[in-house]
């Protein structure tokens, strides 16, 4: 019963597969640049086409405020930024995921190491294992961003039976989550990694208009006939 779960403190959520001025640690002496094997930056069918959208005032993240809500990081990484908000409800765990989520989005335009989708994006992040504690993120993302910012929900929660879904499966994340879209707070949020048909499950109410949270659900799927991928 999601209204059950929903109130239960210890329903564990997974990773969807310091202080700001923190002494940056570099990794070997002269990190290689890694820009080429980004290929998620390349030509559409295979990548985003982000360089050619850089073309676009503001698409490298200029004013832009995001939060990372998931379960941890290393946030002395060398290709990272300062942050403005780092907040644990719940002890760090699976740094590695949080920290190349990171990487993608914000690492430096600096010469060495990966090349961030929006590098001068300024970010936080919310530590988060348990459903009731990501509400908890959900909320407080809310009250630490503006309207037009965003924040990532990377995390999926396994059905038992199902395999993993949506964190949006509970009522009470899809409704906090929609009070912050209706403040202008956009969601990006992790479909989950278990190759499943979300109108099968997600309740009926959740498909329909009146009901959307107006998150942003982000898939997996290959680039010649979008097949869903499993992780």
């Amino acid at each position: 019963n999601p209204a059950v779960a929903d109130a239960h403190p210890d329903y564990p959520v997974e990773v969807a597969l310091v202080g700001a001025g923190v002494e940056k640690s570099r990794l070997i002496p002269d990190t290689p640049d890694f820009v080429s094997l980004q290929t998620y930056r390349g030509a559409p069918g295979y990548g985003l086409n982000s360089d050619a959208v850089w073309s676009i005032p503001g698409a490298r993240g200029d004013g832009v405020k995001f939060i990372d809500i998931e379960h941890g990081w290393w946030l002395n990484h060398e290709d990272l930024p300062d942050f403005f908000l780092e907040y644990h409800f719940d002890s760090p765990d699976a740094e590695y995921h949080g920290t190349a989520v990171l990487g993608e989005i914000v690492a430096q335009d600096n010469g060495y190491g990966m090349l961030g989708l929006a590098p001068n994006a300024e970010f936080g992040v919310i530590g988060t294992r348990y459903v009731s504690s990501a509400i908890n993120g959900i909320v407080m993302a809310g009250e630490e961003l503006d309207p037009g910012d965003v924040y990532i929900l990377e995390l999926h929660y396994y059905l038992s039976g199902d395999g993993y879904v949506p964190m949006e499966w509970f009522t009470s994340v899809r409704d906090a989550v929609y009070l912050n879209s209706l403040n202008g707070i956009i969601c990006v949020e992790a479909a989950g990694n278990g190759n499943n048909n979300m109108d099968e499950f997600l309740p009926d109410f959740v498909r329909y208009t009146a009901t959307d949270c107006q998150a942003i659900m982000v898939g997996a799927a290959t680039p010649d006939g979008v097949t869903p991928f499993t992780f």
